[in-house]
């Protein structure tokens, strides 16, 4: 893998990797041919050991300016992976696996396939029951509300945006408590951070869906605050250990403030 060179990833070995690369192109190939493919239990093995490598080494190379080529062909790469893998069933790791999906499509710059991935694939899907816990609301319904950010097909998808975010603001009134109180003691300092992670998170997408909106607060103001709460939410994480939302945020910043640099270029086109 000459186009690669990271200590993290030297670890496997030459062979393996080109092994998951042959699986990749072939079942990549296979979808783009007959609208599927699938993997033995052994290649999504495989597949899902070399998606956690390149996941390190892309945590690692974040914030260096002088490996952005390698960052970005780790971050295709990711995203080839994740196109093939089949999406989960379970709510939570299918949400995880399309953030996932969409952040390494735009850092890779394959941000048309992450949204034909929103029009093709079955990522809509998401049921918010009464039987779920107030975290999983939390998690479910700002997924939703990110998507819509995502997709912004028209004003209708930004107003959804809103009221899945206003919807949260009542609900927290209601199942936060309760939810507290349920936890066992052990556990109560990591659910404390991880609802303050997606607060913050919650926060950074009704302050995008605000500017795209109505275009207030002012540019500068909102690239200011959506760093505030992202980094804030970036933070919780890394303190309570949740390595993959750790890595969520910190993509969902940089596409958040890819977008409002977007609509300030579209703005002074427009004067």
């Amino acid at each position: 893998m000459a186009e690669i060179n990271h200590w993290i990833v030297n670890e496997i070995s030459e062979e393996v990797l080109k092994q998951a690369e042959e699986i990749v192109n072939k079942k990549r190939f296979e979808k783009k041919i007959f609208r599927r493919a699938e993997l033995s239990k052994e290649e999504q093995g495989l597949l899902e050991k070399i998606l956690e490598v390149y996941e390190l080494a892309i945590i690692d190379l974040w914030n260096s300016k002088n490996s952005q080529y390698t960052f970005s062909v780790l971050s295709k790469k990711c995203s080839d992976i994740l196109q093939i893998i089949p999406i989960p069933l379970d709510d939570i790791e299918k949400i995880k696996h399309i953030l996932k999906f969409m952040i390494y499509s735009y850092l890779g710059k394959k941000w048309e396939s992450a949204k034909r991935f929103l029009i093709e694939e079955d990522v809509w899907k998401i049921k918010v029951g009464n039987e779920d816990s107030w975290d999983r609301i939390l998690l479910k319904k700002t997924f939703l509300a990110t998507l819509y950010l995502l997709r912004k097909n028209s004003q209708e998808d930004l107003n959804k945006v809103i009221k899945l975010i206003n919807e949260l603001h009542e609900e927290q009134k209601v199942y936060e408590k309760k939810y507290l109180e349920s936890v066992e003691l052990e556990f109560k300092k990591g659910a404390v951070l991880e609802l303050a992670s997606f607060y913050h998170y919650a926060k950074s997408i009704e302050i995008l869906g605000k500017f795209m909106l109505e275009g207030e607060p002012n540019s500068e103001r909102v690239l200011s605050e959506l760093e505030y709460h992202l980094e804030k939410a970036i933070k919780f994480c890394d303190v309570s250990g949740n390595f993959e939302f750790f890595l969520i945020f910190q993509g969902l910043l940089t596409i958040f403030k890819k977008i409002v640099f977007i609509s300030i270029r579209r703005i002074m086109k427009e004067n």
